[in-house]
């Protein structure tokens, strides 16, 4: 299946609710594409508004966290949980701060809150129902994906709102660079050269 192209911070696609999956569509395709961006960019989920499909569908690699898959699919490998339309049924009180980063977001990180368990409600690729209550460090990935199906970055959630904002002015001068911004960028790629000779 093709690697897919990756949306990055502020394109639409990542703002914006994703919509209910309708299982009279194939999830195979999808969930396949999903799964081969994700090994192809190294990351340890991945959302289907990040390749531009607006459908709630999320994978996550368990692999990468070092903990058992809740839910083996026998069909795409036992170590990826797939979730198709997830819904968080009840968090923790108990948080845990943590460096999060993200591949629509490149190049950065930032120190966001999320709670240790979270109980969530899914489907799999059958259409089976699961309810499922996962620790950390799953839980901490499981609400970073199903906040991207609610159109909402880790940015949005950062605990250093500063540094959101200095991410969120780069990552917006890159889509829709300025005068000021191309010397900017131009004057730092200058720097870097003159560093490494």
């Amino acid at each position: 299946m093709p690697v897919r192209t990756l949306r990055i911070w502020p394109d639409e696609c990542l703002k914006s609710a994703a919509q209910s999956f309708d299982f009279s569509i194939d999830s195979l395709e999808i969930v396949k594409d999903l799964i081969d961006t994700m090994i192809a960019n190294f990351g340890a989920g991945i959302a289907a508004p990040q390749v531009g499909i607006s459908q709630q569908i999320i994978v996550i690699d368990c692999s990468s966290l070092r903990v058992a898959n809740p839910v083996p699919n026998l069909d795409d490998g036992k170590d990826f949980l797939i979730m198709i339309n997830p819904e968080i049924l009840e968090l923790d009180l108990k948080t845990h701060d943590w460096a999060e980063g993200c591949l629509s977001v490149p190049g950065y990180s930032g120190v966001v809150r999320r709670s240790r368990t979270c109980r969530v409600s899914f489907s799999d690729q059958a259409q089976k129902q699961h309810v499922v209550q996962f620790a950390w460090p799953l839980a901490g990935v499981v609400q970073h994906e199903i906040d991207h199906l609610l159109g909402v970055t880790y940015i949005e959630k950062m605990i250093n709102k500063r540094r959101a904002g200095r991410i969120r002015f780069d990552l917006y001068s890159r889509k829709f660079p300025t005068k000021s911004s191309l010397k900017r960028a131009k004057k730092r790629n200058r720097l870097l050269k003159n560093t490494e000779g």
